[in-house]
């Protein structure tokens, strides 16, 4: 099979590799579509050798033995660049779990299904961090929840999940994804470019804010959103390392770090992270016919040929309120 794969000095290249024998409690997909959620940093990271990329849409070619069906319909995501055993979905077959896959509904593409997995994953294990209630389980009474980033891929995930708890969702984007952002559900959109966006955050929580979820997660960002928070103190999750520490929190304000890779039992912090997404993934075909949960406007970038021309348009910065995704043939 043809797939992307990392060689010496942090590169990748198209070769030629074995198709991937599924180990057991494990099938084997070809691969329709994969969806990019990194840049080349997350190639120049990996080891040399191994084949990239995480989300995937594809059909079902041997069941090995599992529940699958041959000629089923899944989309999910895979621990991208492992090597033991090799996952990634950069790739025209790849290996695949049960356990962490839905089935895509008829009335959704593959390039819509493979553009959803790790960024809900990361949404829903950032919402668990933050003790926020699970979307599938809302709360009477509405309080609010501050997303920064909101129109980034796991930003608009996140929103959507918090309407679905029925928070009360404060955002920032740039001025031109405010309709988006507003679209997929958010109650209050501010503009990061704002010099008082902070003290905007503040007035729209009535000073009350106690959760915060910094998807860009940059120094800069975490340190102005943190003031975001109620006096009281509170609560920030955000998705790339930051520590208290760096940050200088104030007392009362908790700082942690997701990772979406909690949700398979990597590195758990919380127990509910793969409860709650085993049990999302049971909904996700039904919210996805019924519209309740929509997936990243996606902007379809090409094939296997051109990931890493899409990886380089979003390490300059390239991509704002969209998903890239390719179709693999």
């Amino acid at each position: 099979m043809r797939a992307l794969v990392t060689i010496e000095g942090g590169k990748a290249e198209i070769q030629k590799v074995p198709v991937p024998q599924p180990l057991p409690g494990h099938a084997l997909i070809k691969v329709n579509a994969t969806a990019q959620s990194n840049d080349l940093n997350g190639i120049a990271l990996a080891k040399p050798g191994v084949v990239c990329g995480d989300d995937f849409a594809g059909t079902v070619v041997d069941p090995n033995g599992t529940s699958l069906r041959k000629g089923q319909r899944v989309a999910g995501f895979v621990m991208g660049s492992d090597t033991n055993p090799p996952r990634g979905t950069f790739a025209q077959y790849a290996m695949v779990h049960p356990d962490y896959i839905f089935a895509v509904p008829d009335s959704v593409s593959d390039t819509a299904a493979a553009s959803i997995s790790l960024s809900l994953a990361t949404a829903t294990v950032s919402l668990n961090w933050l003790e926020l209630p699970n979307a599938t389980d809302p709360v009477d009474e509405p309080f609010p929840i501050f997303i920064y980033g909101a129109s980034s891929s796991v930003g608009l995930f996140a929103v959507q999940l918090a309407k679905m708890a029925n928070l009360f969702v404060i955002a920032t984007a740039s001025k031109r994804n405010h309709d988006l952002v507003r679209g997929y559900g958010a109650d209050v959109v501010i503009d990061y470019r704002d010099v008082d966006w902070v003290e905007q955050v503040q007035r729209a929580a009535n000073q009350k804010l106690r959760h915060v979820f910094d998807t860009i997660s940059t120094y800069e960002t975490t340190k102005a959103a943190v003031r975001t928070l109620s006096p009281a103190g509170g609560h920030i999750v955000c998705i790339m390392a930051r520590t208290a520490e760096e940050i200088g929190l104030p007392p009362g304000v908790n700082l942690n770090v997701a990772l979406c890779y909690s949700v398979f039992g990597e590195n758990l912090r919380t127990k509910d992270d793969v409860t709650t997404w085993k049990k999302y993934l049971k909904h996700l075909p039904a919210w996805l016919e019924s519209k309740a949960l929509i997936p990243n406007p996606l902007w379809e970038f090409g094939g296997l040929d051109d990931i890493l021309e899409g990886l380089a348009v979003q390490q300059k910065g390239g991509v704002s309120g969209q998903k890239i995704v390719y179709s693999i043939v």
